[in-house]
C-alpha cells in the first residue's frame, strides 16, 4: 500500500513536472514570437515609410512649379531642322 502510494505520487510529480515545462516552453515561445514579430513589423514600416517619403519626395520635386523665364532667355521656337537634328542625334 506504501509503495503503491509512492509511486503514484511519484508519477504526479513527473506529470507536474512534465506540465510545467510545457508551459514555461510555451511562454518563451510566444516572448520569442512576439519579438521577432515586432522586430518584422519595424522593418515592414520602416521599409514602407522609406517608400512613402521618397515618392512624395519625387512628387514635390515633379509637382513644384517651375521660375518664370524673362522673356529675352525664352528659347525661340523650334525649326523642322533643329528636330531633324534633335531627332538623328537621339536616335541610334
Amino acid at each position: 500500500m506504501v509503495v503503491v502510494t509512492v509511486v503514484a505520487g511519484a508519477k504526479v510529480v513527473v506529470t507536474t513536472v512534465v506540465v510545467v515545462t510545457a508551459g514555461v516552453v510555451v511562454v518563451v515561445a510566444t516572448a520569442v514570437l512576439v519579438v521577432v514579430a515586432t522586430a518584422v513589423l519595424v522593418v515592414v514600416a520602416t521599409a514602407v515609410l522609406v517608400v512613402v517619403v521618397v515618392t512624395a519626395g519625387s512628387a514635390v520635386v515633379v509637382l513644384s512649379p517651375e521660375q518664370p523665364v524673362a522673356p529675352s532667355t525664352r528659347a525661340k521656337p523650334k525649326t523642322s531642322a533643329d528636330i531633324l537634328c534633335v531627332f538623328f542625334i537621339i536616335s541610334p
